[in-house]
């Protein structure tokens, strides 16, 4: 909070619109945020103006906070009130272009200034946001949106668009540039910018983190005039939002996660730290040091982590839009790579080995040895934390992990020859470079927390256990890794497993698109005799995935009717999957009907024992191809019958 000498010495008044961009110009500087109003932000700014335009006064709306350029005349930089401005601007852009002939005064006082050849915007935005603005605003160009705040100038303006179509265009202008009064303050002292930064970087709209960092680091080189520094943060930013909105990761909780995985790999490998980069930068890079051989460390530090996020944000890219790697890599061993960030894509959870992948993908000099690594991430991810109950807590040995993400990265000319090491778990003395290390320690602390018994364990439920399977975050990518396996040995077709990665909204009305896990045994079927939670009808041997149907969920028939429901629409309509375990069930079925005969009346227990075969014979199968699918380097296996 400014003291009252400081405000003395500090220039204030109020200002109509009008009179505020009277012969002046407004730059936002590139430490501000991008524009970032959304559609509830614009609904009460309407509300505002519509309610003003019926007082006869003006009335106060709102502080805007600026300094004078150092070079630029009549050009003022917004500290406080860019939002706000923008969204001015934005209305008065459509409102112009409602009627050129009638709001002609518009363009030169609110858009486009100077003779010609030499105009000027009146009003530029930061840097992220300038080519948009420019584009759709100003020159009326189509733009298709990059990132978020591109989105966010495009929604305004659409929104606008619609409302001037219903509204008063005249009435909006008046009010707008005549009745709005502004509290216009010129701090006198750099320092008190300084201040004000860090009291507006922390309300208002919540930033993200990742957004507080970028103002921070872009402050940091302004006002230690490193402008190289500036430059390149701005560039390797827009690629930054590029790639975060190619991921569709842009709320502030997805940039918050992108953001801490990016410091446990570069910084530190502390989770309590993490969850807060922000507060942890401002020490790292402390603007009060004016040491200039401190400033230099900083410099690069700062210049290496504003890089590397810049790469983890495209590897970001192919892993929760992969097919955009095979539009963008042109490395080699392409293929594998995009089969390897398929099935972490498709794994459930992926939280406690995304720092891992961040940092193997750095790594891409050696495509051969990431795809190995990744192929092992991915055994290591289902065995401690896709599989149900391998460890109590979701984040439990995670800072190990975090731990070799770290030292992966940093300590990439490691080599046991100069340096012997032992894994961290099982003492085993590791022979070569970097990638040896980090892949003799996945496989050890795999080994050690899921050995092939706690595997099988942990897929197979005994007569104690209350768990449910049906519930189980993992049925739906192992049984679509199943549907994959038997697919390519019997049939030696393909199956998309990034199919369980589809929802009703994405799929349309071609229900057979989405993957559903069904019970073979309802859940319902003689549940007076067998209520819901009987163990034959929780066991993994009892689920099967096929493709949606509107009358399947409502089956609750007998084992026979059900699995003939299940067959026959399995290969219904155009597109139906046509799933190879839903084919070798009728198979199975068949065969227990057949060790049976010796049943003289269908009773209750002839229903029981019919699904108790039945998910005998395919967990049989299903145990038999995880230890084979999920099975560690070394790992030495039985078939299990």
């Amino acid at each position: 909070m400014m003291n009252n000498t400081q405000v003395q010495q500090s220039n204030s008044k109020t200002y109509t619109l009008n009179d505020l961009f009277d012969s002046n110009f407004f730059i936002i500087p590139d430490y501000q945020r991008g524009y970032s109003w959304e559609t509830e932000h614009l609904e009460d700014l309407v509300k505002d103006i519509e309610n003003i335009s019926r007082l006869e006064n003006s009335h106060y709306t709102g502080t805007i906070v600026a300094t004078l350029h150092n070079v630029l005349p009549n050009t003022y930089e917004l500290v406080d009130g860019q939002q706000r401005l923008t969204t001015l601007v934005i209305l008065l852009s459509e409102i112009y272009h409602s009627d050129p002939l009638q709001f002609k005064e518009i363009e030169s006082l609110f858009l486009v200034r100077g003779s010609l050849g030499n105009e000027r915007t009146v009003f530029t935005p930061n840097k992220e946001t300038r080519d948009c603005f420019e584009q759709a605003i100003i020159n009326r160009n189509v733009t298709l949106p990059s990132i978020k705040s591109h989105e966010a100038i495009l929604n305004a303006q659409s929104f606008f668009k619609k409302w001037l179509l219903q509204g008063d265009a005249k009435l909006i202008y008046y009010t707008i540039v005549k009745k709005l009064n502004f509290l216009f303050f010129t701090p006198s002292y750099n320092k008190e910018i300084g201040i004000m930064f860090e009291v507006i970087n922390n309300r208002g709209k919540q930033l993200s983190e990742l957004e507080k960092i970028k103002n921070f680091f872009i402050y940091y080189s302004t006002i230690f005039d490193k402008n190289k520094l500036r430059d390149d943060i701005n560039l390797r930013w827009a690629d930054i939002q590029k790639n975060l909105s190619l991921a569709h990761r842009t709320s502030n909780d997805d940039e918050n996660a992108f953001l801490r995985n990016c410091y446990l790999v570069y910084f530190a490998t502390s989770k309590d730290k993490s969850w807060y980069v922000y507060d942890e930068c401002k020490v790292e890079f402390d603007v009060k040091n004016d040491d200039p051989l401190q400033g230099d460390i900083s410099v690069a530090k700062m210049r290496g982590f504003v890089e590397f996020l810049a790469n983890a944000s495209l590897h970001y890219a192919w892993f929760f839009n992969n097919r955009y790697l095979l539009a963008s890599y042109s490395g080699d061993l392409k293929d594998e790579l995009y089969k390897c960030i398929k099935y972490l894509k498709c794994q459930p959870v992926f939280a406690s080995i995304m720092p891992l992948y961040l940092s193997i993908m750095t790594r891409l000099d050696k495509p051969e040895q990431v795809v190995r690594m990744l192929e092992l991430l991915e055994i290591v991810n289902m065995r401690l934390y896709v599989l149900p109950d391998v460890f109590r807590r979701s984040d439990s040995k995670q800072a190990d992990l975090f731990g070799f993400a770290y030292e992966f990265y940093n300590d990439q000319g490691w080599n046991s020859e100069t340096d012997p090491a032992i894994t961290a778990y099982g003492s085993i003395q590791i022979e070569g470079d970097i990638f040896e290390w980090l892949y003799h320690n996945l496989a050890q602390i795999t080994y050690t927390f899921c050995s092939s018994d706690k595997f099988i364990d942990n897929l197979f439920l005994d007569d104690t256990e209350q768990f449910n399977f049906y519930q189980w975050q993992g049925v739906r990518y192992f049984l679509a890794c199943y549907e994959e396996e038997i697919k390519n040995k019997r049939a030696k077709r393909s199956f998309n497993i990034e199919r369980i990665l589809s929802g009703k909204k994405s799929v349309g009305e071609n229900f057979n698109d989405q993957l559903s896990l069904e019970h073979i045994w309802a859940s319902k079927n003689r549940e007076d005799e067998f209520p819901t939670y009987f163990h034959t009808k929780r066991r993994l041997g009892n689920f099967v995935l096929c493709g949606l149907s509107s009358n399947i969920s409502l089956s609750n028939s007998d084992i026979p009717n059900k699995i003939e429901l299940l067959t026959a629409n399995n290969k219904v309509g155009d597109g139906a999957l046509d799933m190879l375990q839903i084919s070798e069930l009728s198979k199975i079925l068949d065969i227990v009907t057949g060790e049976m005969t010796d049943y003289k009346r269908q009773t209750k227990n002839y229903w029981r024992d019919m699904a108790i075969k039945i998910c005998d014979k395919r967990e049989e199968l299903f145990l038999n191809f995880a230890l084979k699918r999920w099975r560690l380097p070394n790992e030495k296996i039985q078939k299990r019958s």
